[in-house]
C-alpha cells in the first residue's frame, strides 16, 4: 500500500472517528506530507509502508535536526507519525508502531516576544503612559 494513500486514510480517520479540529487534522496532514515528501526527496519514487519503518523515521529525525528545527517543533512532527502508527497497529497493518521506538528531544522553551505593559514598569520603573496595559512586542 502506497504512504499517500495511507496518509490520506488516516487523515480521514482523526478527522470523522476521532474528531480532532479541522486545524489539527491540517497539520497532522502536512507533517505527514513533509515525511512523505522528504521520502521521495531521498530516492524512494512511490514510498509504500515498509518504508515507515525505524530507520526512516530516525533518519527524518536527524533531518529534521540537521536543518535547525526547534526541539518542539520536531516533537509535533513525531506526533502525526506516532498517531498514524498507532493507527496502522489498530488497523492490523503492522505489529507495532515504528515511531515510537524513536526517542524525541526534550522540549525547549517557547519564545516569547511579548510581554505585559505593568511587567515593563516593574522592569523600568518611570517609563511613560502607565495606564497601558496592552501587551507590546520586545523586539
Amino acid at each position: 500500500m502506497l504512504l499517500r494513500d495511507i496518509i490520506e486514510d488516516f487523515h480521514g480517520h482523526i478527522k470523522v472517528e476521532v474528531g480532532l479540529t479541522a486545524r489539527t487534522c491540517e497539520c497532522y496532514r502536512v507533517w505527514l506530507r513533509h515525511y512523505n515528501r522528504w521520502l521521495i526527496e531521498g530516492g524512494q519514487t512511490e514510498p509504500r509502508l515498509e518504508d515507515f519503518n525505524i530507520a526512516n523515521l530516525r533518519k527524518f529525525l536527524y533531518y529534521l535536526v540537521s536543518t535547525k528545527h526547534r526541539p518542539r517543533t520536531i516533537r509535533a512532527a513525531f506526533f502525526p507519525l506516532r498517531g498514524m502508527g498507532n493507527y496502522l497497529v489498530e488497523q492490523g497493518a503492522l505489529q507495532e508502531n515504528p515511531a515510537l521506538a524513536i526517542k524525541l528531544p526534550k522540549l525547549d522553551a517557547a519564545k516569547n516576544l511579548y510581554i505585559a505593559f505593568p511587567l515593563i514598569l516593574e522592569i523600568r520603573p518611570g517609563t511613560r503612559n502607565a495606564c497601558r496595559t496592552a501587551p507590546r512586542p520586545l523586539v
